[in-house]
């Protein structure tokens, strides 16, 4: 409208931070503009040394997944579990890359001291070794008694939901991963425990909130510790029973995502 002058602010949405990104370049240019109200970290811990570096207000933007339950849920849920046959399920899901750990997760169920447990595998593979590839569509196909695959991206949310709700433990050591995870936050708001790799941000919620073991990227012997741990009812109640809950849903979630509104609306 003529005569009026609108002031344009933004928010600047970040992942992990290096040092060097913030001293030069763009990005050191939006961070320094009078027009940026705010800067957005999805890593929470990267918030009080950002803090010292730059004038702007530094906000934790809390994980956000989509947590709904429906009948599609139950029904699936039910499914795993009447698969399993009683048997402590583990399951990993998303893109299944080999990033996410899934090499390390088909050699282990294939372990015979290990078929007591049920193995679950949700998503679309990328790229796999070719014998990992053959073990999944074998599986795929109803082979291995206590390997449930099934190879694609579900796109239904509420039903692939029912991999949550029916898992006594989430597989999500990923190897050279040092972001979030919307399936740590699944796990994490289904009170799921969730295995995860050292040394990245995951392992870093994992200790806050307690969210389930923690194992040396890529150590196969630790991670079939975890396994063994899992077929001990006294353990896997024990990684239930520790997460915190309400510390998560209160800096994570819609809970989380409320509480950074109002402090970029006190900003304005």
């Amino acid at each position: 409208m003529r005569g009026e002058v609108f002031v344009f602010t933004f928010l600047s949405f970040e992942r992990r931070l290096k040092s060097a990104s913030v001293a030069s370049g763009d990005l050191a240019k939006v961070f320094s503009s009078p027009h940026c109200v705010g800067i957005c970290l999805l890593d929470e811990f990267a918030v009080p040394w950002l803090k010292e570096r730059v004038s702007s207000k530094v906000l934790a933007h809390p994980e956000i997944v989509h947590v709904a339950k429906s009948e599609r849920t139950n029904s699936f849920a039910r499914l795993l579990r009447e698969r399993a046959k009683g048997r402590p399920i583990v399951s990993i899901s998303g893109h299944l890359v080999k990033t996410k750990g899934v090499e390390e997760f088909i050699r282990l169920a294939f372990e015979p001291r290990f078929e007591k447990l049920f193995f679950v595998v949700v998503g679309a593979p990328g790229q796999l070794a070719q014998a990992t590839i053959a073990k999944l569509e074998a599986s795929a196909q109803g082979e291995v008694e206590n390997v449930y695959a099934r190879l694609e991206r579900i796109a239904d949310e509420d039903e692939f939901n029912g991999v949550f709700a029916a898992s006594d433990l989430i597989w999500a050591a990923y190897r050279h991963f040092p972001n979030s995870s919307g399936i740590q936050g699944k796990a994490a708001m289904f009170g799921a425990p969730c295995v995860v790799s050292d040394g990245y941000l995951m392992a870093e919620r994992n200790r806050r909130y307690s969210l389930g073991p923690i194992v040396e990227e890529g150590n196969i012997n630790e991670l079939r510790q975890i396994l063994t741990d899992l077929s001990v009812l006294e353990k896997r109640e024990k990684w239930k029973s520790d997460i915190k809950r309400g510390l998560y849903f209160s800096e994570h979630g819609v809970n989380g995502l409320d509480g950074m509104f109002n402090e970029i609306v006190e900003a304005l």
